[in-house]
């Protein structure tokens, strides 16, 4: 199997067509047949690429330094995010009001320390896309450990500016870029298949924001994430500023999507939820309707009848069971951790 191992604290040089060769090399293993209508792997479309990436990323225990996570290859960066009417954009897992996270800031005597907040984070994924020209696309997931904060300048539009601001909307993969001019929302433009291919995904980062673990329990106008920011879609799209919109709303399910309001059900076709939750399912419906899934802790799962599973050979068994765009996991290296998987249904 094809797979892109290293190590984070060994930082190694970026070959921007790494996914590219991996998928190549995937679909030659024959993980999808080949023929002559076969495309090669940059004319991929988004939706039919599965990646893999770090859980809690930006932990000091997972990377001495989140770009690190990117050196090795990850595809998605997981940052919990405490909205704190005093400290901002919080970046930790348990410490709501100060930042504890491997994102770089400068101190007071503009020596660059770690303990950045999420607009740190931000920074130093714009400083590293700079660096890396036409680099792989990379999956944001924004926890927001409570919710937004509307009251302290912390809503969804204000999320927005900050990714706008620090990383640059020109590095985003945003829902307008889905949409365009042709379709009347995300739901009929992911299902008439018009995601980018892999070259035109090149350099971009897609966002996404899922609710809390411990959201509606702290600030007594929090309204859930996920149906917050879809109406903060909405609402975007309806007053013709779409493009200012920079995440993706997430739900964990087709079913809990028919729960929404119905104005805001169509705003969504990025899923979230674990990996033993999907393989008990129907996942490929999913696939098969142009959708993005992502698979949660990765690491919990293992092949029938394989005492003693290899990180890849449970990311293999997963892809082939799920068929997701992408999973995450605890893992920083090793064979087939990091290896593009051709998704197809």
């Amino acid at each position: 199997m094809p797979f892109r191992a290293s190590r984070a604290s060994k930082r190694r040089p970026w070959s921007s067509p790494a996914l590219a060769v991996l998928l190549a090399a995937w679909m030659a293993c024959g993980a999808q047949q080949a023929s002559a209508a076969t495309p090669g792997a940059e004319d991929l479309k988004l939706d039919r690429i599965t990646l893999s990436g770090n859980h809690n990323a930006y932990e000091k225990a997972t990377y001495g330094r989140l770009t690190d996570g990117l050196d090795a290859g990850s595809g998605l960066l997981e940052v919990d995010v405490y909205t704190d009417p005093v400290s901002g954009w919080v970046v930790s897992h348990s410490n709501p009001v100060s930042s504890d996270s491997n994102c770089t800031r400068k101190n007071i005597f503009g020596k660059q320390v770690r303990n950045g907040d999420l607009a740190d984070c931000l920074t130093d994924m714009r400083r590293w896309s700079e660096a890396h020209p036409g680099h792989d696309p990379v999956y944001v997931k924004l926890e927001m450990k409570w919710g937004f904060y509307g009251r302290s300048d912390m809503a969804p539009e204000d999320l927005d500016r900050l990714i706008a601001n620090r990383l640059g909307s020109s590095r985003v993969f945003k829902p307008v870029d889905l949409t365009g001019s042709a379709y009347s929302d995300v739901d009929a433009a992911a299902r008439a298949g018009a995601w980018p291919t892999l070259a035109q995904a090149r350099g971009k980062f897609l966002f996404y924001v899922w609710p809390g673990t411990v959201e509606g329990k702290v600030f007594e106008d929090n309204v859930p994430t996920d149906v917050e920011y879809g109406r903060h879609v909405r609402d975007r799209a309806a007053a013709g500023r779409l493009p200012e919109v920079m995440a993706w709303p997430a739900t964990r399910s087709l079913s809990t999507r028919a729960a929404y309001e119905t104005s805001i059900a169509p705003w969504f076709v990025l899923f979230n939820d674990s990996a033993g939750t999907w393989l008990n399912g129907d996942p490929l419906v999913y696939c098969r309707s142009h959708y993005l899934l992502a698979a949660t802790g990765a690491q919990s799962v293992a092949p029938p009848g394989n005492t003693d599973p290899t990180p890849g050979q449970r990311l293999d068994y997963l892809g082939e069971r799920v068929q997701p765009s992408v999973m995450t996991h605890d893992w920083t290296g090793g064979a087939g951790v990091f290896a593009a998987r051709a998704r197809s249904c």
